[in-house]
């Protein structure tokens, strides 16, 4: 057990007396979590939630976006994976979006994770994936050894730190949106398909499908083994289908092959190739088509 000197240095809550420390301290070594500094950010006390899996450092960011708020009703919740990436991305679409009348208010949720763009490429390779035999792993993550294989423990204390994020913030966690691009696309769908009901909505855009030999696809009876509530979005671009990417990668493929075996897994399956875009560019119509629908509950979904 960690000792209290432990807990007092390794958390620091600005304003607080030793005892609330102390009291913080023990809640969050009872959770494996460490709660972290603050600053104002749109009404609330910005006060990410962070975990260390592994060698890495993930944190939770929690804003609005989209219109103003009417009243004091819930609010739909957009979890991006990709926080550390597209976290200002998302942000500029919902700002233009909600000037033309076309999002309403809801949370945006960033998981960002720290480092250099290796210590990223390094963590989205244990985060974001499934395990798969090492035989199934990509050349060069078999070569150098890197870990692999921890989508399901990263959900695992994703849940954990989310139901702490949204605490008091007015959060519908009826209606929670999850967004993932490529390797974070793979996790997308892999968290999706862990038992209960947890996303309103998950939107994989260019997923990652032929992580461990396209794992996903050679279980179908995983895929379609019931009948759920949420809803699904595929994206990728156009350009992915041709060139050396479509060889070694087979996005377009592999969207096209997965949503017709969820079909019957989720209660709205919808696959949508965006002309002229790549798998870079094709990231801004995802998170357009994802954000009006999280905001809408899913209801109505066509942006």
């Amino acid at each position: 057990m960690a000792r209290i000197a432990d807990i007092r240095q390794s958390l620091t809550i600005s304003g607080m007396r030793p005892y609330a420390l102390l009291r913080a301290g023990l809640s969050a070594v009872v959770a494996g979590l460490s709660i972290s500094g603050s600053a104002a950010g749109q009404g609330w006390p910005h006060s990410p939630l962070e975990w260390q899996q592994g060698p890495h450092r993930v944190a939770l960011e929690i804003e609005r976006v989209g219109a103003r708020p009417v009243g004091r009703g819930q609010l739909p919740v957009f979890l991006l994976l990709d926080g550390e990436q597209y976290q200002e991305q998302a942000r500029a679409i919902a700002r233009e979006l909600a000037s033309s009348g076309q999002l309403g208010p809801l949370i945006l949720v960033s998981v960002k994770i720290d480092g250099d763009q290796e210590q990223l490429r390094l963590a989205r390779l244990r985060l974001f994936t499934s395990a798969v035999p090492i035989t199934d792993l990509p050349d060069r993550a078999r070569n150098e050894g890197a870990a692999t294989g921890e989508v399901h423990r990263f959900a695992d204390r994703l849940r954990m730190a989310l139901g702490k994020a949204l605490a008091n913030r007015g959060a519908d966690r009826r209606c929670m949106t999850l967004f993932g691009h490529s390797l974070a696309g793979h996790a997308a769908l892999a968290m999706a398909l862990r038992p209960g009901r947890e996303w309103r909505g998950i939107v994989a855009a260019s997923p990652s499908i032929w992580w461990g030999r396209d794992s996903l696809l050679r279980d179908p009876n995983r895929i379609g083994r019931q009948s759920r509530d949420e809803n699904l979005l595929l994206t990728a671009g156009a350009l992915e289908a041709t060139g050396e990417s479509a060889r070694r990668f087979r996005i377009v493929d592999n969207v096209q092959a997965f949503s017709r075996l969820a079909q019957s897994r989720f209660r709205s399956v919808e696959l949508t190739i965006f002309p002229g875009e790549d798998h870079q560019s094709s990231v801004g119509p995802a998170l357009r088509a994802g954000l009006v629908r999280a905001a809408r509950c899913w209801r109505a979904a066509t942006p």
